[in-house]
């Protein structure tokens, strides 16, 4: 099939879908040897984005059920890696009797792995016996690659989903020629695929509306589609949800288009309407993206701004993850002065000083403290604001948190571990020289 021109996809909006089927492609064959192969093994797919690119493997794996490399029923090879993990401690050594010739594992955060590491050996040690399969969707793969090399799993396979993914983003102002640089043997351009004719099942439901949720906002923001692609008679209702929960207000916030925000806000658009699949508010949208001037509008209009999501996460937990320091700091100043609360934890217990110690964002951080944020706050596991930037490798975070007072001695109940014992576990020389020189000035006399 030859590949479609610029305009073409431009104007059918099929440029994210385009981008997609092309790393589909790549997954596909990547994935294709790693099952055929007779050996136990560990697949690891690295990426920013856990749900696409989970949508994706399901697609590439329903492919392959079909053509007899995979058999196993598919409803029974997604999880997310403490979901199976915990299921594994429950069921003690009953639980291999049950273990899948293949897995796909989500790790949420960092940290998972070491907390599980018992079971991940068993694991490990299963896969090789038995040649059994895992796939973990990881956003660092690092750490995977450390464990899988004290455990001594030699068939270790990494794909670094990130580079494929940008490699293969397509931008229309930037290189408007870009789908012609593309073999044309590597594209499928068949949307239908997209909506093929088999049974559904809950699975493939769930994968849809995730592929669906996120293409819809990509289009958005890159203005090609409407703003709500909900049913034409139906999108002058102002709060009309789509499939996936997002009112119009939520698809404006996300894409950060300020004027239409003021519209819809002047015309009754509703401000904690929570979306279906992540529970989260206009709000979030707006923190979690950086929108200072949309986060701005909400919060005198009267958004909630301590809102939480499915996860018990607030906007000020989402603003404090932005890769920008800045933009994080800006979004943080303004929720406090709008009363946010500055120790809410989530469902993992993390407060938002947590979340910032991990992303390296010392402005966030130093702003957090000032505004009064418990230095030595625990999570559920008993991890600090310092054990998480220790095992985040964030030095900088580390030293600061040091000169602010925080307690080195506080564990992690899991492992019965401080910071100091998880820096030189890994070996890190660097931030256990800091926590190390840290400790003999405390022991001085003044």
């Amino acid at each position: 099939m030859a590949v479609p021109s610029v305009e073409t996809i431009k104007a059918n909006s099929k440029a994210f879908i385009y981008k997609l089927e092309v790393m589909e492609y790549a997954m596909e064959n990547a994935t294709k040897g790693f099952l055929q192969d007779d050996k136990g093994s560990i697949f690891c797919l690295e990426t920013r984005d856990a749900d696409a690119t989970r949508v994706l493997l399901a697609r590439v794996l329903r492919t392959l059920s079909k053509e007899s490399v995979l058999k196993q029923n598919l409803a029974e090879i997604f999880t997310d890696f403490s979901d199976f993990a915990s299921m594994s401690h429950q069921q003690n050594n009953d639980w291999t009797k049950n273990f899948p010739n293949l897995l796909v594992c989500k790790v949420d955060r960092d940290g998972q792995l070491d907390e599980h590491f018992n079971i991940l050996e068993s694991w490990v040690n299963n896969v090789k016996a038995e040649s059994k399969k895992i796939i973990f969707i990881v956003k660092n793969s690092k750490n995977l690659e450390s464990i899988m090399m004290k455990i001594g799993m030699a068939n270790f396979i990494k794909l670094k989903f990130t580079e494929l993914w940008e490699q293969n983003e397509i931008s229309m102002k930037s290189n408007p020629n870009i789908c012609r640089n593309v073999n044309e043997n590597q594209v499928r351009m068949n949307v239908q695929d997209l909506d093929n004719n088999e049974p559904a099942t809950a699975l493939d439901e769930d994968m849809k509306v995730n592929l669906d949720k996120r293409s819809s906002k990509k289009r958005s923001i890159n203005g090609e589609t409407k703003i709500h692609d909900a049913d034409p008679s139906r999108a002058r209702e102002i709060n009309t949800r789509d499939f996936s929960g997002d009112t119009q207000l939520h698809v404006a916030a996300w894409s950060g288009k300020r004027e239409l925000v003021k519209h819809l806000l002047a015309r009754g658009a509703k401000m904690d309407i929570k979306d279906y699949y992540y529970g989260q508010t206009a709000l979030h949208f707006a923190a979690e993206r950086g929108h200072f001037e949309i986060a701005k509008i909400l919060l005198k209009h009267g958004a909630n701004v301590n809102a939480t999501d499915k996860n018990i996460k607030t906007p000020l937990h989402a603003s404090c993850k932005h890769p920008n320091a800045n933009i994080a700091w800006m979004i943080l100043e303004l929720l406090l002065k709008f009363n946010a609360e500055i120790d809410k934890k989530c469902a993992d217990g993390e407060t938002s000083l947590h979340v910032a110690s991990r992303h390296g964002h010392i402005e966030v951080i130093n702003s957090l403290l000032q505004n009064g944020a418990n230095i030595d706050a625990q999570d559920n596991a008993g991890k600090s604001p310092l054990y998480v930037a220790t095992e985040s490798n964030n030095p900088e975070v580390v030293s600061y948190l040091l000169q602010k007072g925080a307690n080195i001695h506080i564990k992690y109940t899991l492992l019965n571990k401080t910071p100091l014992d998880v820096a030189r576990d890994r070996n890190d020389t660097y931030i256990t020289e800091i926590i190390e020189k840290h400790a003999s000035l405390m022991k001085k006399p003044r």
